[in-house]
């Protein structure tokens, strides 16, 4: 059976070393290689980066979470550019659990028998709308691998085909929401997402830059409008209900 490892990538920004080096010695524990990718600093962007979202959310998105966007995007445009079939795309509080090599030398082998898939996440738990995929070698290494029908949130480690990163950079030339979210909206639309519980992948704990941000910077670059709360509400029912539709498509 041939191993297809993914090209990696690991989103730092130039401030935090210190978070390189334990990625870094996670990512050689997975026993990954990687190209380290400056973020894009959110700091540095103007106040108005995340005016766009206000009518998709209805509130403005702060400006490290256009970064992360955007950041998640560099990475995505590289990996496309390799011409390789698979990339690997992490944010740098990765850890990997106990049994996390075992399964990720696991999906490698089997990547090329893995089919009807744009993205899966390595890093957070699928944990409901999920209908697990019936491949061999998984029970054995203590996880489930699942077409995740309601994606999880966060992204620290992103796995992408190549038709998949393609699609998503045609999608996100305008960012109008957080990346996580986008990944969760896009793949209710089209069952292509995956992912597993335990997933092999978890964060550190760490304080994330965008968290770091809203502390420091109070309201900056983000704003809230009457149609904010009605909008969030209206999006978890309607997830809920596409999550549940795509279920029984692919049952």
């Amino acid at each position: 059976m041939e191993v297809i490892q993914p090209v990696t990538y690991v989103i730092n920004l130039d401030r935090n070393p210190a978070r390189l080096k334990a990625t870094k010695s996670v990512l050689a524990a997975a026993g990954l290689s990687f190209t380290r990718v400056p973020a894009v600093d959110g700091r540095r962007l103007e106040a108005d980066a995340g005016n766009a979202a206000l009518g998709t959310l209805g509130r403005t998105l702060s400006c490290g979470e256009v970064g992360c966007f955007e950041s998640h995007r560099l990475c995505a445009k590289k990996f496309f550019a390799t011409g390789l079939p698979y990339g690997l795309v992490v944010e740098d509080d990765l850890a990997l659990r106990p049994m996390g090599k075992s399964q990720l030398d696991h999906l490698w082998a089997s990547l090329e028998h893995i089919h009807g898939w744009d993205v899966m996440n390595l890093g957070k738990n699928a944990k409901r709308f999920c209908t697990p995929l019936l491949q061999p070698g998984w029970k054995e290494l203590g996880t489930t691998h699942y077409r995740a029908h309601y994606f999880p949130m966060t992204t620290p480690a992103i796995l992408w085909s190549r038709a998949g990163a393609s699609t998503f950079l045609d999608l996100t030339q305008q960012i109008t929401m957080p990346v996580d979210l986008f990944l969760r909206n896009w793949t209710l639309t089209t069952g292509r997402g995956m992912a597993f519980a335990p997933s092999p992948f978890t964060v550190r704990g760490e304080e994330s830059e965008i968290d770091k941000m809203q502390a420091t910077q109070g309201s900056r670059c983000a704003a809230r409008n009457a149609s904010y709360l009605p909008q969030r509400i209206k999006r978890q029912i309607q997830g809920y209900l596409l999550a549940r539709k795509s279920q029984k498509a692919w049952a």
